[in-house]
């Protein structure tokens, strides 16, 4: 019987039947972790460790064990587990929750004089901007904002990053560009955003969101370093 499944309550053990797929992100439960024959087990945490020795992220790579660590919810796990013929258990980062991101400019002229790149960040609800970490947000998973400040009251996160430094990472076309960070309590984010890239000699300024002009230099401010 197949299926997917994810678990975050008590249980007194997890067992993935055959051709299902079972995800754990929180709760406590007995002694065994079983993926069946064709099943998959992944768990989502941090500081994962198979019979006292620290593993990396991917597949576990033995059939059986201790498995020790701290689930996405932050409970304990000490558990043993068993993986059966063609069957895996999968160790995980937390999963990155959705930010919404706006890249200004939308089309970004490479021949054109300016000096910033603005990211506009919008978490989920149940989340609130303040708690962004501003060392741990990157472009393209490299490049640091110069600027950082914060509209708590739109609930909007606004990172400057230098231009010169973008540019040298992109290339004309429709370029999709992604946005990464973590809150104060290692919460990860991530959004994306698509801008067009042209490359015109003529040093016309270029298109951005009138919709931002909302935003005041009255904002909390971080400054990088």
């Amino acid at each position: 019987m197949g299926g997917v499944f994810e678990f975050y309550n008590d249980w007194t053990s997890v067992s993935a039947r055959s051709y299902s797929q079972v995800t754990i992100s929180g709760g406590t439960f007995g002694d065994d972790l079983k993926a069946s024959e064709n099943s998959s087990i992944t768990i989502y945490g941090t500081d994962f460790s198979i019979d006292g020795f620290s593993v990396g992220y991917g597949e576990i790579a033995v059939p059986s064990g201790i498995l020790a660590g701290t689930l996405a919810s932050g409970e304990m796990i000490n558990n043993n587990f068993h993986t059966y013929e063609d069957a895996s258990i999968v160790l995980a980062p937390e999963p990155a929750i959705e930010a919404a991101i706006d890249i200004d400019p939308d089309t970004l002229n490479l021949s054109s004089k300016g000096k910033w790149i603005t990211c506009y960040i919008c978490l989920p609800e149940d989340y609130d901007v303040a708690d962004i970490d501003p060392n741990s947000v990157l472009l393209e998973y490299e490049i640091q904002p110069e600027s950082f400040r914060l509209d708590e009251q739109q609930q909007v996160a606004i990172a400057k990053f230098s231009r010169s430094e973008v540019q040298g990472i992109l290339d004309v076309g429709e370029v999709e560009l992604t946005i990464t960070g973590q809150l104060m309590d290692g919460t990860v984010f991530e959004g994306t955003d698509v801008i067009r890239v042209i490359n015109k000699g003529s040093g016309k300024s270029e298109k951005t969101n009138p919709k931002q002009t909302q935003f005041k230099p009255n904002q909390t401010q971080f400054a990088r370093g």
